[in-house]
């Protein structure tokens, strides 16, 4: 394996005219590293992410994929690169097997390789008796392992997952964490995810990031975090970013995270 980064992000900004979404942040994460990034709603985590797999141009500073500058070489960072996103995208009308191949064939998968491809993700993913199952007729755990299938049909180095287990009910959500654990250690692709599950990112990443207000607030290993604030045992992940943002997720999602005149409070 590689010592260079999967991903390294420096001294990143992005502002919208006078807003500034992304603020000076700096971290990078490792091959087969499985890196969480938290934070509010409107705290910069979209466009960070959205600089990092090249849809959004930077203002200032550089990221780099695989060693490959998303600037100056976008197209060798998309090939490096899988996205899951939250939202369910795969095409209902068509077989799971049709939803995989049409994706191998946009990411320049030889047709000599790609029935080989899509059988060991199906495998991988547990699908092979769905393959020809339309996609529309599968529940909403299944649909997301067709999603996920979808984002490695390529072999990406890096696999991206938007609240991956959102909708799911907590069987099925357990079903996805051992999943993506089994693709990370059979692969070894890094894994860069995004959740408002607390126990999601406890359980899957190694280390975390928790960002606010566009600036990089605290990183480092779940349980590290924990013992970095006062309290005592029994510190959670939530307890956790409630220190640090000074907003309970519950609270963050109900409100309006554009709301003019919100201010940060951070409780020591």
């Amino acid at each position: 394996m590689s010592d260079q980064p999967a991903i390294t992000v420096e001294h990143v900004t992005k502002r919208f005219g006078t807003f500034t979404a992304v603020n000076d942040i700096t971290f990078s994460v490792a091959p087969a590293e499985t890196f969480g990034l938290l934070g509010p709603n409107g705290a910069g985590k979209s466009s960070l992410i959205r600089m990092i797999t090249t849809v959004l141009p930077l203002t200032s500073g550089q990221i780099t994929v695989c060693g490959h500058d998303v600037v100056l070489f976008p197209d060798r960072a998309r090939l490096a690169i899988g996205v899951v996103p939250q939202a369910l995208t795969t095409d209902t009308e068509l077989t799971v097997e049709e939803n995989l191949d049409i994706y191998a064939k946009l990411y320049g998968v030889a047709r000599c390789a790609r029935h080989s491809a899509i059988n060991e993700l199906l495998a991988m993913v547990g699908l092979t008796d769905r393959r020809r199952a339309q996609v529309g007729t599968l529940s909403g755990g299944l649909r997301r392992r067709v999603e996920i299938a979808r984002g490695l049909v390529h072999c990406p180095n890096i696999l991206f997952l938007d609240e991956p287990t959102t909708g799911l009910d907590p069987v099925s959500r357990v079903d996805v964490w051992e999943m993506l654990g089994r693709i990370q250690r059979e692969r070894q692709v890094t894994i860069f995810l995004t959740t408002h599950y607390m126990e999601e990112a406890d359980e899957l990443c190694d280390r975390i990031a928790i960002i606010d207000h566009g600036r990089l607030i605290t990183l480092d290993t779940p349980q590290r975090l924990k013992t970095s604030i006062p309290g005592g045992e029994n510190i959670s992940l939530n307890d956790v970013f409630v220190y640090y943002t000074g907003r309970g997720l519950r609270e963050e999602e109900a409100s309006d995270p554009q709301s003019p005149g919100k201010q940060q409070v951070r409780p020591r």
